[in-house]
């Protein structure tokens, strides 16, 4: 008797949700060809020019990561999306959500990003940015599903 009840249960829960591959797609190609080239010459570079884990040198590393190559990262992300999405005004989510975005981009990123320089060896970089990536992707797919208004309200 119990296991009917299960399974009328589960029976009655809402089908799952078809994969919406286009936004997929474009998600892939915005990673694979257009954030991973630059992400992986940026961090070279500024390991080679930036050796070492003192403090002065982690402060150094997180300004200009965070000052420097994220905002052009964003605007390459919302223009780049809304391109490929065909939206008729380029720009128009950018301007909107390019502030709240790098609000966020602040929140989680320094931190992130102090333990990568910190703590993190040089060999294991790529792990450890793969999965704070990720967790941050999660995030950009999540401000850009909002519609516009709504972020014009916590501004």
């Amino acid at each position: 008797m119990a296991n009917c009840k299960f399974l009328n249960l589960y029976s009655q829960t809402t089908p799952p949700q078809e994969i919406d591959k286009p936004t997929l797609g474009r998600y892939a190609i915005m990673g694979t060809f257009i954030y991973s080239p630059i992400l992986y010459n940026w961090y070279k570079w500024l390991d080679r020019t930036f050796p070492g884990t003192t403090k002065k040198i982690i402060l150094r590393k997180l300004l200009l990561d965070q000052f420097i190559l994220t905002p052009p990262l964003l605007v390459i992300f919302y223009t780049g999306m809304s391109l490929m999405e065909l939206q008729k005004n380029t720009f128009e989510e950018c301007q909107r959500k390019f502030l709240p975005t790098f609000k966020r981009s602040c929140l989680f990123w320094l931190p992130a990003q102090t333990v990568n320089f910190l703590l993190i060896p040089p060999q294991f970089r790529v792990v450890y940015m793969g999965f704070a990536s990720f967790l941050w992707v999660n995030i950009l797919c999540y401000v850009k599903r909002q519609q516009l208004t709504v972020l014009d309200k916590s501004n």
